[in-house]
């Protein structure tokens, strides 16, 4: 599926992004929506009504979608949380063919990883750099992705590739590939920090979660200072790692809990480089801190290492970003997935590889009996998921290219109106 046809989702526990590039890296369309807190968590849909109700506003809201003779055109690539995600990292021994090469990455991942190969959807890519051969295999339990098919295909939306966060951070801040040389990236998000190695074929060879992140960090600055956690918060941001700042003592608070952090990192980079036998040059950090004030040189200065700040504007035509009110580092994952020109080349990370294609009609069926079909609600859901306004507004576009100067928009509005008085002297008839 080719990139003008692909809109990037990015979901996470408080909104939904939609990203949706030309071939040439230019916004064709870019909306969010609010998710109330409960809906999703933990990387986890937990009300899936909701999270499709969410879906359909989105979709609503973009407008923008290709049309053409056969109807309505478009998909999706989505990724998920990397803690969701248990991939194993291996080099392949010089007399393993290429045909015997999934035999071994098995063999070798069912020993690490925690669950059977039956409960999960898998698959695995290889590489190979100054001879030497690597293979990653990434899985995902069945259940954690099953509920995200669902959801989508309830709002008729198709899927077309789903893999890691890290997949899509490799797309919009490394360079086209070959790689020059080897490279991290540090995703330090509210909890966790993803740590992930990147080597000549620019997608994530393997990966480390610490189970620390931003909130750790003020949650330190509370503890130490006495602040609330509102001031800790704020002067977090405002000073940062700057130790410039006389009249504070919060960056000497954040260096002191962050040496230890660090030398996590320098764990993480030592195993990498003592299996590939490459050196790391290059490190990008991601996530919303990031942004701290000189928390890139901090990190340079004890990995002894090149360190830069996430930048996916590079990649976009112009400098455009998507959304004007959300700092540039914030929108990487989304930017990485709307970029991919062809999700093709990267069928080895699809998880979707291994689902069969998705029955749509069935899977609305499922949700819409489990929230009550039979009740008002029930049918209202009903009505919503059969007539849904993005698709409305789709065939208006589709039709008034046909016939120009029919107002289909006004036509269609009337129709709705019509239907719903029927509906209402319908219920009142019914109920009174």
């Amino acid at each position: 599926m080719k990139n003008n046809n692909v809109i990037g989702i990015d979901v996470s526990e408080a909104s939904i992004k939609a990203l949706q590039l030309d071939i040439e890296g230019t916004t064709v369309a870019y909306e969010s929506v609010k998710l109330t807190s409960g809906i999703v968590k933990n990387g986890n849909i937990v009300d899936e009504n909701s999270f499709v109700n969410a879906l359909d506003e989105l979709f609503s809201k973009m407008g923008l979608i290709d049309v053409d003779d056969d109807g309505v055109k478009y998909g999706v690539a989505l990724c998920l949380p990397e803690s969701k995600i248990f991939s194993h990292f291996c080099v392949l021994p010089d007399n393993i063919k290429d045909s015997d090469s999934e035999a071994f990455v098995l063999q070798k991942a069912e020993k690490i990883i925690p669950f059977k190969l039956d409960n999960l959807y898998w698959n695995f890519h290889t590489s190979e750099e100054d001879g030497i051969k690597r293979a990653t295999f990434i899985s995902v339990r069945k259940d954690d992705l099953d509920v995200f098919v669902k959801a989508f295909a309830t709002a008729k939306v198709e899927l077309a590739f789903v893999g890691g966060e890290l997949f899509a951070l490799g797309q919009s801040l490394l360079q086209e590939p070959p790689l020059k040389s080897d490279c991290m990236i540090l995703d330090i998000g509210a909890y966790t920090t993803t740590i992930g190695l990147f080597s000549i074929d620019a997608v994530p060879n393997a990966s480390i979660v610490i189970k620390e992140g931003g909130e750790h960090f003020t949650r330190h600055l509370v503890e130490k200072l006495g602040l609330t956690y509102g001031e800790a918060e704020s002067q977090k941001r405002h000073y940062g790692l700057d130790t410039s700042n006389q009249e504070t003592e919060v960056p000497q608070m954040l260096r002191e809990y962050m040496g230890p952090f660090v030398d996590k990192i320098r764990e993480a980079r030592n195993f990498f480089e003592n299996i590939t036998r490459h050196p790391i040059e290059q490190i990008v950090i991601a996530g919303g801190s990031a942004l701290l004030p000189k928390m890139d040189s901090f990190i340079s200065e004890r990995m002894e290492t090149n360190v830069s700040i996430a930048d996916p504007m590079k990649k976009l035509k112009g400098y455009e970003l998507p959304d004007k009110e959300v700092p540039s580092v914030l929108q990487s994952v989304v930017i990485g997935l709307a970029l991919v020109k062809d999700y093709e080349v990267f069928s080895n990370l699809n998880f979707l590889k291994k689902i069969k294609r998705v029955d749509f009609s069935e899977m609305s069926k499922d949700i819409i009996s489990a929230s009550g079909a039979h009740s008002l609600s029930g049918l209202f859901h009903k009505i919503k998921h059969k007539l849904r306004p993005a698709d409305l507004r789709v065939y208006c576009m589709y039709l008034t290219k046909k016939f120009p100067g029919v107002n289909f928009k006004l036509i269609s509005t009337m129709v709705l109106l019509l239907m719903a008085i029927g509906f209402l002297i319908f219920t009142v008839s019914k109920y009174f």
